[in-house]
């Protein structure tokens, strides 16, 4: 249940009322950040008036103890500590009030992983650098960050090692590595520098010089310490190489083998002697020269010069003799060869060699000389200086002279060695070994020689970080205690615990333990330690969690809860507390326990009637807590035993018995049936009496020990059976055919037998029956009678009581002297009847041919049919009814209903001969029809049909009629139908003819006429529906006013079709409309006219007019002549110059307006509009196909 549950369950009863009022805010967990490996740090929503829960606990892992903070104020987040690196939690807020959970949300949540260090960093090429780190538990991947005064690189990698490429050559770079995981990234690693190598030389060109030696100049190289010349006989790069080293910017390559492939490598070496990558130059050698130039090569290691030169024809010896700069010191030797070796040179020296051929006593002069310089001398005035921090030692000296670089060494107490070597007085020595001793010497370099060692000078690096530390708890105290490995170069220790109570622990020491005292119960503590010498200090070193012994468990609760063999037992949440035992002790000496990891449990198999004694103790399976204080509590008392019951029947009384029983301090015996209340009697000994039992019942009787808390279980029970009771649920149900009764009953538990009696009114008993089941029949019974009926039980001691009596009607007589009548006004039918002897209600009912019925109920003799259907004849019966059962029918009697109005009465006017056609559907039984028309004018029209229709003549054309129609069946007439008013309207106006008349100003005109209608009082009005050019969407209806004319005068557009209907009205009514009669609009002039000249002729064109027959080209200069005449879009005319061109469009309707005129001057064309001048140059040739509509 956890801390909070088990609070909760103890305020139940207190706070239970306040539920349903603590607020609600929607309590949300909104970032989780994890800012170091042992460290969450956790924000959530805020609200007000409530504390919160910190319930901390590590993904599927039973045997790590959760971490729960109760938080008394109000925050909004917190930092806890003490957490094991890169492991998932989850991670739960409570909201509390009094501590109630008013809102709970959790969140999963991942620790960064720990520190890696990088273990190794190299140069590998100018532009490149490879890296290795060390692993890290929990670790996904790993951050690579590379930077130098102006670049930045950030790689990614999953691997424990990596290479970065394309970086800049000769420059320092600083590298360190970060882990990361789901929680973020850990903490950096210490800073590793690393430089690039230096790149190889360019600008290569090879010289000739000799048939065996060659030179090789190339361009200088910035931050070079010397060159290296790799010699590939052969051209086999995969072969050990010649090496041959120089400051200088060329080299001498001599003694090369003849008609041989070379490849020389060329590549630059940095101050630690470090060789970059290589260029190559190629080359063959051809046939030996003789050599004559003097050589010196001097030797560092032997400490002598070499001399060899070419032969000298007719010598017979040579001497060689080195003088130094000031022509002191001068040194010789003596050969028959051509070459000898110089002893005894000083260190630091430039000498300059003569070699003189010797032939007899005469010496030869020299001629040629060659120089070489020795190896310089040792530095001296060495001086360190370390940096704590970073293991770095800055060894530094006085220069010496003739020096191309300095080699100093670090020798470590591992027998290690490191070298560096630099072109300035110092050298940094970045990747010592912590908590080691030095010893740093260094050494000259001139060319290939260096000089002796330098006296020795020595430093210690800081120590090493302890590891393999890790920290128990004293399981009875309160105090902690690390161990560790000891750290190379460490003479003294720190320990510092942190946890969730934000104070520090530490303590130190000189050994490799050490123990803090005072660290509170139920802690989980990160643990750091820091080694130290006499003047530096180890980087933090994280240790594994602490956690201390477990809290007491506090406000223990045990509840028998009135079972008879368990105890349920609660306590409070212990801070550290990752399992708890329950141990119980009863009075009899027995012990029972159990193990939970929530804050309650449950023990089992404990015996009834016993004491027993409660405590808790708390454990994180390393350390047990002390034990919590006790609870005593007993258990529910034994059942009670030997239980002995008799019945008096006469009293209805049971008298009970039984032994003592275990705990108990008094008695309660129950007598319970299988169904109704029980009956009991309690006593403080061990017999009572239970009084006021039910009839007819089987009783099970039980006795239950009490204390003051709780009942026992039931003893075992015995029964008793008391005397039957009167049957229930008398019921008799009457066959009306046979006139027998049928009579049933509820059993009665006891009873064997029953007796039924069946008594008239008159207190005659007139039939009975006898059964061992729950019914029987009673027969004989006469009709119009009402009986009552009884049922009595017999048992095998006891006669029961009878029942109540049931009354029962016997079967009424049927009706007599039935008759039937109808009102005709109201549709309304009559029964009437004899009363008969027994009846209590009469049914009469009527039934259709059809079979659909209607009843009518009373306890008269008489009734009324008020819903019968019109139009039908009905069959009417009566029964007699008394309960539930009816008579038989009395004789049948007819009633024929009055005829239904007919419905759907239409009229169609028949304006030709004045007359109106009706009809309607037929209605039911009807013999006739009567139909009327009564005019607007008190005129009275009729006809008489046996049909659902006819004719009436004789109306009045302009006359309003109002049609009804009435069915009879010779006896009832129905009522008139719904009127139905129709007007005799003119008939459609006939012979309508269109007449075109001539285009007039761009307006054509229609004349629409029709012959007159011959009715009074008659108007017309016409309707055109049009069309232009045959577009779906230039549409156009125009509509006239009502006139009495036969004639009317619409304008129309150019180029459309149209339908024109004539409507008529009278005051009776609008007419239909004639038959639609279609007409065609002239063409609208031609558009878009042009021409061309083709020799004498000219070519006149034009676009199409929609519904154009045929065009007609006119000249229109001087008086209008007709040129050609076609159905075409062009024709050929006659050339004529400075002519005016129209051309039209004809159809049936007529010409229509003439085109755009078109001046023809040459082959020019120009268009201009009638009537209008060319004032502006341009002209149009649009006409629009709507005329302008004359005012009507």
């Amino acid at each position: 249940m956890g801390f909070l549950g088990a609070l909760g369950f103890l305020l139940f009863f207190v706070t239970v009322i306040q539920v349903s009022y603590f607020p609600i805010s929607g309590l949300t967990i909104t970032e989780i950040s994890s800012p170091s490996a042992t460290e969450l740090e956790v924000k959530w929503t805020p609200a007000s008036g409530v504390n919160y829960f910190l319930d901390l606990r590590v993904v599927n892992s039973t045997n790590i103890a959760p971490i729960v903070l109760f938080l008394p104020e109000s925050p909004t987040a917190r930092l806890v500590g003490g957490l094991r690196p890169a492991t998932v939690y989850n991670v739960t807020v409570k909201s509390s009030i009094l501590f109630y959970v008013v809102e709970s949300t959790w969140k999963l949540a991942a620790t960064v992983p720990g520190t890696s260090q990088i273990i190794g960093a190299d140069a590998i090429s100018s532009t490149a650098i490879t890296a290795q780190w060390s692993a890290v538990t929990g670790a996904e991947r790993y951050y690579l960050i590379v930077k130098s005064d102006s670049e930045n690189y950030n790689l990614t990698f999953s691997a424990l090692q990596g290479t970065v490429n394309n970086l800049q050559p000769t420059k320092t770079y600083m590298l360190n590595i970060y882990t990361a995981n789901a929680g973020g990234l850990g903490a950096p690693s210490k800073l590793k520098t690393v430089t690039t190598l230096v790149p190889p030389p360019t600008g290569a060109t090879l010289s000739n010089i000799g048939s065996n030696a060659v030179r090789i100049d190339w361009q200088p190289v910035d931050k070079v310490l010397l060159y290296g010349i790799f010699v590939y006989k052969n051209e086999n790069l995969s072969s050990t190489p010649e090496i041959l080293k120089t400051t200088d910017t060329f080299v001498v390559i001599n003694s090369l083998m003849t008609c041989t492939n070379y490849v020389f490598g060329l590549r630059s070496a940095n101050n630690f002697m470090i060789f970059g990558e290589e260029s190559y130059i190629t080359y063959r050698t051809g046939s030996v020269d003789p050599a004559s130039a003097i050589q010196a090569n001097y030797s560092c290691v032997n400490g002598f010069a070499t001399v060899t030169w070419n032969p000298s024809s007719g010598a017979t010896s040579y001497r060689a003799s080195a003088t130094t700069q000031n022509g002191t010191a001068a040194l010789s030797c003596t050969t028959k060869t051509t070459g000898c070796q110089i002893m005894g040179l000083k260190c630091g020296a430039k000498y300059t060699v003569h070699v003189f051929a010797l032939a007899g006593g005469c010496e030869s002069v020299a001629e040629t000389t060659a120089v070489f310089q020795t190896v310089p001398c040792a530095p001296i005035n060495l001086d360190i200086y370390r940096d704590c921090y970073s293991n770095v030692v800055f060894f530094y000296w006085d220069p010496t002279p003739n020096t191309d670089f300095y080699s100093a060494t670090a020798l470590g107490s591992d027998g290690a060695v490191m070298e560096c070597r630099t072109t300035d007085t110092s050298c940094f020595f970045t990747d010592l070994n912590c908590g080691m001793g030095y010893m740093f010497r260094v050494s000259s370099v001139k060319g290939e020689c260096s000089s002796s060692n330098s006296a020795p000078a020595r430093a210690r690096t800081a120590p090493c970080e302890p590891t393999n530390m890790k920290t128990i708890a004293d399981c009875q105290s309160d105090v902690l205690t690390s161990s560790w490995d000891t750290a190379a170069g460490a003479l003294s220790y720190t320990v510092e615990a942190t946890g969730n109570t934000r104070k520090r622990y530490n303590c130190s020491s000189f050994s490799n333990s050490c123990s803090m005292p005072g660290v509170p119960c139920g802690e989980s503590l990160s643990i750091w330690i820091i080694a130290s010498d006499d003047q530096c200090t180890s980087a933090q070193a994280l240790g594994e969690v602490a956690e201390t012994v477990p809290c007491t468990p506090t406000n223990v609760t045990a509840d028998a809860g009135c079972s008879t063999d368990s105890l349920s037992v609660s306590w409070s949440y212990s801070s550290g507390a990752l399992m708890y035992f329950v141990t119980v002790e009863g009075s009899d000496g027995t012990q029972h326990a159990c193990v939970a990891r929530d804050t309650r449990c449950q023990i089992t198999a404990l015996e009834c009637g016993q004491s027993y004694t409660v405590y808790v103790t708390a454990t994180n399976l390393k350390c047990n807590s002390s034990r919590s204080s006790t609870v005593t509590v007993k258990t529910v008392p034994c059942a009670p035993t030997r239980v002995v019951a008799h019945l008096d029947c006469g009293a209805h009384t049971a008298s009970v018995s039984w032994a003592y029983s275990q705990g108990a301090v008094s008695y309660t015996a129950t007598a319970k049936a299988s169904a109704g209340r029980p009956f009991s009697c309690n006593s403080t000994g061990t017999t009572c009496n239970i009084t006021s039992l039910l009839c007819g019942q089987k009783y099970t009787v039980t006795v239950t020990g009490l204390d003051n808390n709780c009942n026992s279980v039931r003893s075992n029970s015995t029964e008793i059976e008391t005397a039957p009771c009167p049957p229930q649920n008398v019921n008799a149900n009457l066959n009306c055919a046979s006139n027998n009764a049928s009579v049933s009953w509820s059993a009665s538990q006891g009873a064997v037998s029953y007796r039924v009696t069946a008594v008239r009114e008159d207190g005659q008993t007139e039939a009975a029956c006898s059964t061992q089941s729950n019914n029987c029949d009673v027969s004989n019974l006469q009709c119009g009678l009402k009986y009552d009926i009884t049922v009595t039980p017999l048992g095998q001691k006891c006669t029961g009581f009878q029942s109540a009596a049931f009354q029962l009607a016997s079967r009424p007589c049927p009706p007599t002297n039935v008759s039937t009548t109808l009102d005709c006004r109201t549709n309304i039918g009559s029964v009437s009847w004899k009363h008969e002897l027994g009846a209590e209600l009469f049914i009469a009912t009527a039934t259709e041919n059809d079979g659909h019925t209607h009843t009518c109920n009373t306890s008269h003799s008489t009734c009324q049919f008020t819903d019968l259907h019109c139009g039908n004849t009905y069959t009417v019966t009566v029964v007699a009814v008394e309960g539930d059962c009816n008579s038989s029918d009395s004789v049948g009697h007819e009633i024929k209903t009055v005829p239904c109005v007919p419905d759907n009465l239409t009229v169609q006017m028949q304006c030709a001969t004045n007359s109106a056609l009706l009809s309607w559907d037929q209605s039911n039984r009807s013999l006739e029809y009567f139909v009327s028309a009564s005019g607007s004018d008190g005129e009275k029209l009729s006809c008489i049909s046996q049909e659902p229709g006819c004719t009436i003549d004789g109306l009045t054309c302009g006359t309003m009629y109002s049609f009804t129609v009435t069915a009879s069946n010779g006896v009832c007439n129905s009522s008139f139908s719904v009127p139905v008013i129709a007007g005799a309207v003119p008939c459609p106006a006939e012979s309508v003819a269109l007449s075109l008349l001539l285009l007039v100003d761009a307006v054509q005109e229609v004349k629409v006429g029709w012959s007159a209608v011959q009715c009074a009082g008659v108007e017309y009005s016409v309707e055109m529906h049009g069309l232009i050019e045959d577009d779906p969407q230039a549409q156009f209806i125009l509509t006239s006013y009502w006139t009495r004319a036969t004639y009317f005068f619409f304008p129309v557009p150019c180029s459309s079709t149209y339908n024109v209907t004539v409507t008529s009205r009278n005051s009776a009514g609008i007419g239909y409309p004639s038959p639609p009669v279609q007409g065609l609009a002239v063409p609208c002039p031609p558009k878009g006219v042009t021409f061309y000249t083709e020799g004498t002729s000219q070519v006149i064109s034009w676009n199409a007019s929609v519904h154009a027959m045929e065009y007609v080209v006119y000249s229109s200069k001087a008086q209008r002549t007709e040129l050609c005449r076609t159905s075409h879009f062009s024709c050929t005319v006659p050339k004529k110059q400075n002519d005016t061109i129209e051309v039209t469009a004809v159809n049936s309707a007529g010409e229509s307006e003439p085109s755009v005129e078109i001046l023809v001057q040459d082959t020019n064309l120009k268009r201009r509009r009638r009537d209008l001048t060319e004032d502006t140059g341009t002209y149009e040739d649009y006409t629009s196909p709507f005329p302008t509509l004359p005012q009507l």
